[in-house]
């Protein structure tokens, strides 16, 4: 599957972490971590762009080749894509991979996390000596307020600085050289100096775990398991980012869902490892609640299932997976939301929600569905090789696919904007149905926009369905007075 950037601008913005390899072996390396992968159009050519998810984060990975003279070199690859007004700012870079370590001061195996890089790429050579012209470049990023944390939780990282210049260093001679210049550098590596003074304000690190020191003796031959080193380190830096506060990054906003829903696809995966008894409801309320809200508005239309299905189910959902968890055993959950039914699939013990009784959290979620829905014939439950399955007799296969794959988004700016009113949505020009979600509006100005725009595109031959909170909203694009066959209003209820 691949994700074109432009759709998804306002859910990017300072809102994702960007990830530079050089190589196939770190390419590798990296996409072998990002869970829901998908190859990602940045509308330049590159040697592989995606989009992940790491901890519910949004990751995007361009990788590029080594140095600075090749065409699809990572460093003039990153200044395209950063300087472009059309692509979102990351909240933080990090240059992931192998390097050559200074054997004083390093050994094989350290990670170099660097937040200073000495760009030494200008040389003056004369006929009995090089001379460096270096150039000192430091990140917004403090590591020293968290050097502490880093050297208790991932003990063979080194902090410090590095050179970077394009020359690959294969020599003890010219390496031992470079040393008595600036003894003071964990080691060196090719491409930071290409692009990190081109990041301007954005903050970034570079994670380079060392694979050889530079010398006589050079092969390549670790840098496959160095590559997967700077990655585990990657993983342990972002979360020691994130609960410091370092960086900012949410998924769970209503802008955001929707990318998060086209990465997951069909279905959401709990896992216990990532867990405890302390975090696990939490998890599930905060950061999985969202996502199970977001899948289950697919299914609500007007004539159907109305806004207490979402609460409902939602509860019920998040009930039977910690359960699952809590008491059956469970080492992993997914959730997965099909067109006409919603699976829930553990491999804990066996548990029919029947059983259920008494006055805790699941029996009481359970008996809301039974009445609600189940007694009057609108879900039927089963149970069957660890699976309870919803069978959602009264969906609407046709909405759940235009608002999964044809939905609209506000382009932030552009409403009441002279430069951009003409165009405020982003969205899939191939779709001939397209999803309009009015239930974030609050300002008269901001709906009369929408309803405008609504009319411009069934005048373009569009079919348009939009979700409204309630009948008054609902009453202002009546007004249109276009017909049911090529506008659809949903009172899906309040968010």
């Amino acid at each position: 599957m691949t994700v074109d950037i432009e759709l998804y601008l306002d859910s990017l913005e300072k809102n994702y972490i960007l990830i530079c390899t050089s190589n196939s072996v770190e390419k590798k390396a990296v996409n072998n971590k990002l869970t829901n992968l998908c190859n990602l159009n940045i509308h330049m050519n590159t040697c592989g762009c995606y989009i992940g998810l790491y901890e519910n984060k949004f990751v995007i990975h361009i990788s590029g080749d080594c140095g600075m003279e090749k065409t699809l070199s990572i460093s003039r690859l990153i200044i395209s894509f950063i300087s472009s007004h059309k692509n979102p700012t990351p909240e933080i870079v990090f240059l992931i991979g192998f390097c050559w370590g200074n054997p004083e001061r390093t050994k094989i195996e350290n990670i170099i996390i660097s937040n200073t890089i000495l760009s030494l790429n200008r040389q003056n050579l004369t006929e009995n000596n090089v001379e460096y012209k270096g150039s000192k470049f430091s990140s917004a990023i403090n590591l020293n307020s968290i050097s502490d944390t880093i050297n208790d939780e991932i003990p063979l990282a080194v902090i410090g600085e590095m050179a970077s210049l394009e020359t690959l260093y294969a020599s003890t001679e010219k390496r031992d050289l470079l040393i008595s210049m600036y003894p003071h550098i964990l080691g060196g590596e090719m491409e930071a100096f290409g692009f990190i003074p081109s990041l301007n304000e954005i903050p970034w690190l570079v994670i380079k775990a060392i694979s050889d020191f530079g010398d006589n003796k050079f092969d390549r031959l670790r840098q496959e398991p160095s590559a997967k080193s700077a990655v585990i380190t990657l993983e342990k830096v972002i979360s020691i980012l994130d609960r410091e506060k370092l960086i900012n990054l949410n998924t769970t906003t209503a802008e955001n869902l929707r990318l998060v829903d086209r990465l997951m696809g069909k279905s959401i995966k709990v896992l216990r490892k990532n867990l405890n008894p302390s975090t696990l409801n939490d998890y599930l309320n905060d950061e999985i609640g969202p996502l199970v809200d977001y899948k289950l508005s697919y299914y609500i239309t007007s004539d159907r299932y109305g806004y207490k299905f979402v609460r409902c189910l939602c509860d019920l959902i998040l009930e039977v997976v910690q359960n699952s968890i809590k008491h059956g055993n469970a080492s992993e959950v997914i959730i997965t939301f099909n067109d006409t039914n919603i699976i829930i699939d553990d491999n804990g013990n066996d548990f029919e929600l029947t059983n259920l009784q008494g006055n805790n959290g699941g029996s009481y979620a359970w008996s809301k569905v039974k009445s609600l829905f189940i007694e009057k014939g609108d879900i039927t439950y089963s149970f069957k090789k660890k699976k309870h399955k919803l069978n959602l007799i009264k969906v609407n296969k046709e909405i759940i696919k235009i608002m999964s794959e044809c939905t609209a988004q506000i382009v932030k700016g552009r409403i009441g904007s002279g430069w951009f009113s003409d165009n405020i949505f982003s969205y899939s020009e191939e779709c001939e149905s397209i999803f309009v979600d009015d239930r974030h509006v609050r300002m008269a100005s901001r709906r009369i926009m929408l309803i405008s725009e609504v009319r411009k595109f069934i005048e373009n031959g569009k079919k348009v369905y939009v979700a409204v909170s309630d009948k008054d909203e609902a009453e202002r694009y009546y007004g249109l007075k276009i017909t049911p066959e090529l506008l659809k209003v949903i009172i899906m209820g309040y968010i």
